[in-house]
């Protein structure tokens, strides 16, 4: 994700890291969520992944995708 240019705290809510970037007193004040952020930083990845596997010739699999129920 820092190649996408994610910052590193964004990441590390992405991945749910209890201690990462932010630390000490700044992450008990700190309760920002980041949904927005988080939401963009996936949606980066999705395409980075997407394009990569573009580039080696695979196709995305379309008949074996299964919706999940809420």
């Amino acid at each position: 994700m820092a190649r996408l240019g994610v910052g590193h705290h964004i990441a590390d809510k992405v991945l749910n890291h209890v201690e990462g970037a932010i630390k000490g007193v700044a992450a008990i004040y700190q309760r920002h969520d980041y949904l927005a952020e988080r939401a963009a930083a996936l949606d980066g990845w999705a395409a980075y992944v997407l394009k990569v596997a573009e580039k080696a010739g695979i196709e995305p699999p379309v008949s074996n995708v299964v919706p999940l129920r809420r």
